[in-house]
C-alpha cells in the first residue's frame, strides 16, 4: 500500500532531521457496460449471490490482483474475482477486504481502474457470485462509462519549466490516460475523445499523474454537453508532487447498508451500499485536530455498538489505536492504546461481539511484530503470540471469536508489505497455531 511506504519514508526523514539537530494505461475493466441507465448511481443491483458463511477471504502476495475464497482448514481453495487488467509492470493491486455482514459480497480497495479514476485506488464491492461489482467510492467505474453521451474535450498544456516534461494527465469521464510529453517552456493539445458526459451542471476536469502522485488540473474544468467539443483554458503542467489521492481501508456498517474507507491522509468517509454517480459519501469524523495519517478503519460488528470506530492513528513521534464514535465533530476519539513510531500497528479487528479487538504490532525496534487482544472490560491488552522471530500483520477474527487468520512473513519491505506472506491460523488463546495458505496476503474472515 502506498501509504504505509509514504509514511516509512516520512520516518526516515524525521529521524535524519533529528539527527542533525507509475505509469498507467488502458485496461478491459470489469463492468459490462450494459447496466444501469446513466446517473441513478446502480441503484438496481443484481442478486448479490449465495452466503459463503465461515470463509476466509484472501488476496494472492505475488500479484494482488484477484480475490480468493477457503474454508478455515485449507480445502475448498477457489477464485471468487479477478480485475482481469493486463498488467505487465505491476502497477494495479488489491489491498485491503471486508465482507459484509451476510457474506454476500466483499468490500475492497484496489488501483485497478486507476487509469480511469480521478483517485490513485478506489474502494469497490462485489457479490460472491462475481455479480454487483461496482466502484463505490466516486462511481461510475469504467466499464460504465460506455453507457453515456460522449463528448470531446481539448486541453491545452504549457510547461513552464525549464527541463523537457513527461507526466500523464486523465480527465473525468475519459475512457483512459494521455500522456503529455513536452519540452522545456513547450506548449501543446491534449485531446480527450469519448469522454461520457456526467450530468447537467457538473464540472468535469482533468488530474495530473506520475506514479502514485496526483494533482487537480482546476484551470480544466468544463461542464461537459452530449456530442460537444469542448476546449478548457490552458493549463500549467508540471511534476505532481502530491500523493495521497486513494481511497482504502473499507469497513462495512454492521446492517449492511453502509461502507466506512479512508480518504487521502486522515479523512474518514461513510458511504451507501449503491452509492449516487460521483460520491464521495459523508464524513463520520470531523474533529480538527485528526492524527496526521489514518489506517485499518473498523466498523465495531455488534449491533448494539454499530456506531463505534476503531483506527490506528498516526501522528509522527507516536501512533495511537483511537476508539471514536459516528458523528464525532470536537475529537478524534479516545486514544486506547499508544505505541512509538518504529511501533508501528499491522493489523487491527475487533472481535465479533464488539467488546474487545486484537492487533498486530511491531517490537524488538522493527525486528518482529505478535499478535495481542485487547479487553474493554478489563482495559488492558494481553499477549496472543510470543514470537521471536518473523512478522504477524493484517488480520482478522472467526466468526465465533475463538481463532485468528493473519498474514505471517520471515521479511518485508519497504511498506512493511510481508516478502513471501502465508497465512496463518491461531487459537485467542495463542495455541493451536497452524499455517492455512501460502502466498497470500489480507485476509478477511466472513460472518456465520
Amino acid at each position: 500500500m502506498q501509504f504505509r511506504r509514504m509514511l516509512y519514508a516520512l520516518l526516515i526523514v524525521l529521524v535524519a532531521l533529528t539527527g542533525c539537530g507509475a505509469t498507467t494505461g488502458p485496461g478491459n475493466g470489469n463492468g459490462d457496460g450494459d447496466g444501469d441507465l446513466p446517473g441513478n448511481g446502480n441503484n438496481n443491483p443484481d442478486p448479490a449471490g449465495p452466503a459463503m458463511h465461515n470463509t476466509i477471504a484472501y488476496v494472492p502476495a505475488d500479484t494482488g490482483d484477484e480475490i480468493r475464497v477457503i474454508d478455515p482448514d485449507g480445502s475448498n481453495d477457489r477464485q471468487l474475482w479477478s480485475h482481469g487488467e493486463d498488467d505487465p509492470f505491476e502497477v494495479y493491486g488489491i489491498w485491503d477486504l471486508d465482507w459484509s455482514p451476510d457474506a454476500r459480497e466483499i468490500a475492497f480497495a484496489s488501483s485497478h481502474e486507476n487509469y480511469c479514476s480521478l483517485f490513485y485506488s478506489d474502494i469497490y464491492a462485489v457479490g460472491t457470485s462475481g455479480g454487483n461489482y461496482r466502484r463505490m467510492s466516486a462511481p461510475p467505474a469504467c466499464g460504465e462509462l460506455a453507457d453515456y453521451p460522449k463528448a470531446t474535450v481539448n486541453v491545452p498544456v504549457r510547461n513552464y519549466g525549464s527541463d523537457s516534461l513527461v507526466i500523464f494527465m486523465y480527465f473525468l469521464g475519459a475512457p483512459s490516460v494521455q500522456q503529455i510529453s513536452l519540452p522545456a517552456f513547450g506548449s501543446g493539445m491534449i485531446t480527450f475523445d469519448d469522454v461520457a458526459d456526467l450530468g447537467a451542471g457538473v464540472d468535469q476536469y482533468g488530474m495530473m499523474i506520475e506514479g502514485s502522485n496526483r494533482e487537480l488540473a482546476a484551470s480544466t474544468a468544463v461542464d461537459v454537453q452530449p456530442n460537444g467539443n469542448h476546449t478548457t483554458a490552458e493549463q500549467s503542467v508540471y511534476h505532481p508532487g502530491s500523493p495521497g489521492w486513494e481511497s482504502r481501508s473499507p469497513t462495512w456498517h454492521s446492517d449492511g447498508t453502509r461502507v466506512g474507507y479512508l480518504f487521502s491522509f486522515n479523512t474518514i468517509y461513510g458511504i451507501q451500499e449503491f452509492p449516487d454517480l460521483l460520491e464521495l459519501g459523508d464524513q463520520l469524523v470531523t474533529a480538527e485536530d485528526m492524527p496526521n495519517i489514518i489506517m485499518h478503519l473498523n466498523w465495531n460488528p455488534a449491533e448494539e455498538w454499530a456506531d463505534e470506530l476503531i483506527y490506528v492513528g498516526w501522528n509522527y513521534s507516536t501512533n495511537s489505536i483511537y476508539w471514536v464514535q459516528e458523528g464525532t465533530t470536537d475529537t478524534p476519539g479516545t486514544p486506547l492504546l499508544d505505541f512509538a513510531s518504529y511501533e508501528e500497528v499491522l493489523g487491527l479487528a475487533w472481535l465479533p461481539d464488539g467488546n474487545g479487538f486484537v492487533f498486530s504490532v511491531l517490537e524488538e525496534f522493527g525486528e518482529i511484530s505478535n499478535l495481542w487482544r485487547y479487553s474493554f472490560d478489563t482495559e488492558t491488552a494481553t499477549r496472543i503470540t510470543s514470537f521471536t522471530e518473523g512478522f504477524a500483520g493484517d488480520l482478522s477474527v472467526s466468526p465465533d471469536g475463538n481463532e485468528i487468520v493473519f498474514e505471517r512473513g520471515t521479511e518485508t519491505d519497504l511498506g512493511w508489505d510481508f516478502i513471501d506472506s502465508e497465512l496463518w491460523i491461531v487459537g485467542r488463546d495463542g495455541g493451536n497455531l497452524r499455517m492455512l495458505v501460502e502466498n497470500a496476503a489480507k485476509p478477511d474472515w466472513s460472518s456465520n
